[in-house]
C-alpha cells in the first residue's frame, strides 16, 4: 500500500496529490469538512471511536469469546473469558493504528495513536486513568511489533500470554487456534480504517485508488517512464 503514502502524503497530509480520474469522478463531492477531519490526527481517532471502536451492541464481543462448552473443555476462566472480550476492544484500536502508522506520518500516528489508546481504555473499564491508557498504549506498541514479522506466531503468543495468564492448557488453546477471532478483528478494523480514511481524504474508496493506481503504474511500465 506504499501507493498510500504517495497519494495522501506519508509526512505530510495537508499537500495531496491525487490523480486526475479521482478529481474527475469522485472529489467534486468531496467536502472540506471531510479532508479537515482526514488531515487532523484527533479528529479523525474521534472518526474511528464512533465508526469503529465503540459496538451498538457490546454483546456482539461476547458471542466472539469460547463458548461455554469450550471453556469448560479448555479450563477457561470466568476472568479470561472476560480479559478475552476486553482484548477483542483493544484488537479494533490495533487495526486502526497499524493503517495509520504503515500509512501517515510518525507525528501524526502518535497523537492518533494517544487519542485511541484513551478511548480504548474508557471502553474497557469505563474509567481511562492515565496507567489504564498506558497500558493498552504498550499493548498496542507490542502487537504492531509482532505483526510486522512474517508469521503470525508472535501475535498468537502475545495474544495467550495476555488473556490465558496462567491457563495450564496454552498449548490446547494454541493448537485450538483461540487467538484467530482477535485477528481476523485486527485485521477487519484495518480495513475499516482505511476504508474511512480514503473516503475523507479523496471521496472514494480504497479498491478505486488502488485500480488507478495499477492503471497509472501499467502505463508508465509501457511508456517506459519513470515517476
Amino acid at each position: 500500500m506504499r501507493f498510500l503514502a504517495r497519494l495522501f502524503g506519508r509526512a505530510d497530509t495537508e499537500h495531496v496529490a491525487r490523480p486526475d480520474h479521482v478529481q474527475q469522478d469522485a472529489v467534486n463531492d468531496e467536502t472540506e469538512e471531510n479532508r479537515a477531519t482526514a488531515d487532523d490526527p484527533i479528529r479523525f481517532a474521534e472518526f474511528i471511536r464512533e465508526g469503529v471502536l465503540t459496538l451498538r451492541n457490546p454483546d456482539i464481543d461476547l458471542e466472539l469469546c469460547p463458548s461455554e462448552e469450550d471453556c469448560e473443555r479448555l479450563k477457561i476462566t470466568p476472568e479470561q473469558r472476560e480479559a478475552c472480550r476486553r482484548e477483542f476492544v483493544l484488537m479494533r484500536g490495533l487495526g486502526a493504528c497499524m493503517f495509520v502508522g504503515r500509512n501517515l506520518s510518525p507525528v501524526y500516528y502518535q497523537s492518533f495513536k494517544r487519542e485511541v489508546c484513551a478511548a480504548l481504555a474508557q471502553i474497557q473499564y469505563g474509567v481511562p486513568t492515565e496507567a489504564r491508557v498506558e497500558e493498552v498504549s504498550s499493548a498496542i506498541d507490542r502487537y504492531v511489533e509482532e505483526l510486522g514479522n512474517e508469521t503470525a506466531t508472535g501475535f498468537s503468543l502475545t495474544y495467550l500470554e495476555r488473556v490465558y495468564s496462567g491457563n495450564p492448557h496454552i498449548e490446547a488453546l494454541f493448537l485450538a487456534t483461540v487467538f484467530l477471532p482477535a485477528f481476523k478483528l485486527a485485521m477487519t478494523s484495518f480495513e475499516a480504517a482505511r476504508h474511512g480514511f480514503c473516503i475523507l481524504k479523496s471521496g472514494t474508496t480504497f479498491e478505486v485508488l488502488e485500480a488507478l493506481h495499477g492503471e497509472e503504474d501499467k502505463q508508465q511500465d509501457e511508456s517506459g517512464v519513470d515517476e
